[in-house]
């Protein structure tokens, strides 16, 4: 007999039972990404996520996608000001897919969802980050396939 097909797919709000999934999925990209040598402050990654999680700012949300009642995908992002200007722009704090799920459409759903929520927070422009190291140039081919055009660069150096 097999078992039945969860049909729960798709992208959602995170919310509380969700939040220590969406905590490890934070710990993985850290493990994955230049960061991992930098300290991972599981409290300040909790207390964030439990921030859009409750809503406690209304320009702040985050994103999951869920699949086979597992989360796929998470992207928490924000809508501010620009700093010379009272218009908005719609920013990603983080993207993450994990490496066994990439190549489908997750990272593609949860971009359009908070595409539609920034539109809806009155955000004149899409801001989206790849500063990870992971896998750099299949980010840039996927941002560039969405019609995101490449208008900088980030330039490191440790201290």
């Amino acid at each position: 007999m097999s078992k039945p097909v969860s049909t729960d797919s798709g992208v959602r709000l995170l919310t509380d039972d969700g939040l220590a999934e969406a905590h490890l999925l934070a710990k993985a990209l850290h493990q994955e990404s230049i960061y991992r040598n930098i300290r991972f402050d599981d409290a300040k990654v909790k207390a964030l996520l439990k921030s859009a999680c409750d809503n406690a700012s209304p320009f702040t949300v985050c994103f999951i996608y869920k699949r086979r009642g597992r989360m796929s995908g998470i992207l928490l992002g924000y809508v501010s000001e620009y700093f010379f200007s009272r218009d908005r722009i719609a920013q990603d704090l983080f993207l993450f897919v994990p490496r066994k799920a990439r190549g489908g459409v997750i990272a593609l759903m949860l971009i359009r969802r908070f595409k539609k929520w920034a539109q809806t927070q009155g955000a004149k422009e899409l801001c989206l980050g790849h500063t990870t190291g992971i896998d750099p140039e299949k980010a840039h081919h996927f941002f560039d396939k969405l019609g995101l055009n490449r208008v900088g660069s980030i330039y490191k150096q440790s201290l």
